[in-house]
């Protein structure tokens, strides 16, 4: 194995461990997601697999009002204070599905990929519920290594994600005979970040720290769960943590851009012939670094479900929020249209939502987040805008306001 492939994944690894909120150095938990070690004694170019995680963030449906998703504690007159959903779906098809899967199939090589497949269709063309399969098409067929991975190209077929999963439907009325099959929903979601300097493979001085941890050293031993080898010696885990902190302060309110989308059928007798459309779903995001004291955030968010229980139909979100603040505590202000394409016209609707919020560091794990704000010219809902009821507090595990969080 080449240095250079050797070190893009090892800070891989790291980088993925830390999403998943894991210490980097703590020794790996058990997983259902299996990395082989890298083969030492192979030599020349031929990247390393990507290790891929072992779980990923909880997905939930986009809403106009979000709940703070780490919430230690919370305390509000009103329970409905409306915040933009900044963040953009980690598996789409998951969040249209509006389930949470416990286990996640990852496949790293065609013949998984088919073998994942099989256990959402099978082979007499029926849905199978409760498949849940995330992976990285590019990744398939070829996983760059650290010089690749710094041309554009590459870094949008490594960041490319595409979801896919099945469950049953909750289809209203729909009654089956023994021995018939139910109702099942499929969907299939697409995710990418388009742009995101802050990423930590393009941090020269970080990569380069890596590099450095295996100079004249033999190769470390990979844990099958991913993560950082447990024999990466404490020294150089302190400067490489170090080098990691720092670059988080300074990207503290980055500059990125992301787009997702997801589209849902639903089959009466899970049969793949008897599949319509249910809904579709769509995400932009972007946001904007200004200079040291700020970011812009823009949303765009489009949401078809023609069978939702509560206004069925298409809704349209489009808002931005303005932060000032640091790296330890921030001050926001946002605003939204929202539009409610009905099925039944005379249900149509338009509403604004505005909110401003606070937001301190009170330790290395809470946040504590004040906010003010309410919907208006929402059909059936009484304009109180400047009521105590639309003031609420919370402390959360990390911080709400900036993009992605």
């Amino acid at each position: 194995m080449t240095t250079r492939t050797l070190v893009f994944t090892v800070a891989l690894a790291a980088v993925s461990a830390e999403a998943r909120g894991q210490d980097p150095a703590a020794p790996p938990a058990a997983s259902t997601t299996a990395v082989a070690p890298p083969d030492s004694t192979t030599s020349g170019p031929t990247p390393a697999a990507i290790p891929t995680p072992a779980t990923i963030p909880t997905a939930t449906t986009p809403t106009t009002t979000v709940a703070p998703a780490n919430s230690i504690a919370s305390g509000s007159a009103s329970t409905d204070i409306p915040m933009l959903d900044t963040s953009v779906p980690d598996a789409p098809a998951f969040t249209i599905l509006g389930i949470t899967p416990s286990q996640i199939t990852r496949p790293r090589t065609p013949n998984e990929a088919g073998a994942a497949l099989g256990t959402a269709i099978g082979m007499d063309g029926k849905l199978h519920a409760g498949a849940a399969i995330e992976f990285a098409p590019g990744l398939l067929l070829h996983a760059p290594d650290l010089n690749e991975y710094q041309h554009i190209f590459y870094r949008i077929i490594h960041n490319a994600q595409l979801s896919l999963g099945t469950s049953s439907s909750p289809i209203s009325g729909a009654t089956t005979t023994s021995g018939a099959s139910s109702p099942t929903d499929l969907a299939i979601g697409f995710r990418l970040t388009i742009y995101d300097p802050t990423d930590p493979l393009l941090d020269r001085k970080l990569m380069d720290a890596y590099k450095q941890a295996f100079s004249g050293r033999p190769p470390p031993v990979f844990p099958t769960s991913g993560g950082v080898p447990a024999d990466f010696a404490s020294d150089l885990q302190s400067k490489i943590s170090k080098l990691k902190s720092d670059a988080e302060k300074k990207a503290w309110n980055a500059t990125s851009v992301q787009i997702a989308a997801a589209y849902l059928w639903t089959s009466p007798d899970s049969s793949l012939k008897s599949m319509s459309r249910k809904g579709w779903a769509t995400w932009l995001i972007g946001s904007e670094a200004l200079w040291g004291w700020g970011q812009a955030i823009e949303v765009f968010r489009v949401i078809n479900n023609t069978s939702a229980g509560i206004d069925p139909g298409t809704t349209l979100v489009a808002g931005g929020r303005l932060v000032v603040g640091g790296p330890r505590w921030g001050v926001s202000a946002e605003a939204a249209y929202n539009h409610l394409y009905a099925e039944s016209p005379g249900t149509n609707d338009g509403w604004g939502q505005a909110t401003a919020a606070v937001e301190m560091n009170l330790t290395s794990s809470s946040w504590l987040e004040i906010s003010f704000g309410d919907t208006f010219d929402k059909q059936g809902q009484n304009d109180r805008f400047f009521s105590l009821a639309n003031l609420k507090w919370a402390i959360d595990s990390k911080r709400v306001l900036l993009q992605g969080n």
